[in-house]
């Protein structure tokens, strides 16, 4: 498949589990919405990195950074469908968020929505088929419920922008799964084989071999840039820069975020079809690729293979100048 060259005017519904990467992919989509590149139409929240409440308020601290507590943050499910997996609180931090203190942090009652997100899902898509682009950060455990309860949001999505899975057995979570897929890999299943809508999935391979990025450049450049949103990252990812655990500073979900915003960080992409072993005692949670097509089954999903590093540094750059704070 060729690599798509043009940006799209994107109607941006974001489910995420707000950690420090998800919080840099949130910076990201208020940047290009900032610059007319996307419109947030909502963010919905799922349990993941850590818990549905942290993840709850970390959405609002990073929103309130940016000046954007006008988008719609909606509570969402805060366990998987069958079985919850330990947070990820040795890459995060106990709250998600690098345990450090924000002051004047929004009042969570206030802010969130009182609809719960699984039904804002099926109701915003319902009320604008084939407009919302939903980008999935995440756990896919809100979408998977939204499936079952409304067959028509398959449907009604515009097109479905996942950061998870694997390709070749390299797991983070375990040997075998990465970590998104592996917090529910019953809702992963659900989505990839009911969703009707173009499925791309950017896998952790791809972030772990062709996004890795110096820790140097992370904490002098990006980090050295005078804004809000710098200085709030410095203090989410302080955990994370201070273990330095992959020998590179490697963040999926902004990556991933960026191939979506600017289709041209894609270098390599491949229609492939694919599945997620649900029983596996060694597996669970892996996904599955037909590499070799012995199945005999269309494509799914397009799976992104390779990055352009430098262009992707170059938006983290522009996202982080201090213009693109909403004024």
């Amino acid at each position: 498949m060729a690599v798509p060259q043009s940006k799209r005017a994107l109607k941006l519904v974001i489910d995420t589990d707000v950690g420090s990467d998800d919080a840099l992919a949130i910076i990201l989509c208020c940047a290009a919405q900032k610059k007319g590149d996307a419109d947030i139409w909502g963010i919905t929240c799922v349990h993941g990195n850590t818990s549905l409440d942290n993840v709850c308020a970390n959405t609002l601290k990073t929103l309130q950074t940016l000046r954007r507590l006008d988008i719609p943050v909606f509570r969402g499910t805060a366990d998987s469908v069958v079985e919850t997996i330990k947070r990820a609180e040795n890459i995060h931090g106990s709250d998600g968020f690098g345990d450090f203190h924000y002051p004047d942090a929004p009042d969570v009652d206030k802010f969130i929505q009182k609809e719960h997100a699984v039904n804002y899902l099926t109701r915003i898509t319902s009320e604008n088929p084939g407009a919302v682009t939903l980008l999935c950060l995440g756990p896919l455990t809100n979408v998977a419920l939204a499936i079952r309860m409304d067959p028509n949001f398959c449907r009604n999505v515009n097109e479905i922008f996942i950061m998870g899975g694997n390709i070749e057995g390299v797991g983070n979570a375990t040997a075998a799964a990465e970590f998104n897929f592996f917090c529910d890999p019953e809702a992963a299943y659900i989505v990839i084989h009911n969703m009707k809508c173009p499925i791309t999935i950017f896998p952790w391979e791809a972030a772990h071999k062709y996004g890795r990025i110096s820790y140097e450049w992370r904490k002098e450049v990006l980090g050295g840039v005078g804004s809000p949103q710098a200085q709030l990252m410095n203090k989410v990812e302080r955990v994370l820069l201070g273990k330095e655990p992959y020998g590179a500073w490697c963040r999926c979900d902004p990556l991933a975020t960026a191939i979506l915003l600017e289709p041209q960080v894609a270098t390599q992409v491949r229609e492939v079809y694919v599945s997620v072993e649900l029983h596996g005692f060694n597996t669970r949670g892996a996904m599955v690729v037909d590499h070799l097509q012995k199945l005999g089954l269309q494509p799914n999903v397009t799976i992104i293979e390779r990055v352009n590093i430098e262009l992707y540094q170059k938006l983290l750059l522009e996202a982080f100048n201090p213009d693109m704070i909403r004024s």
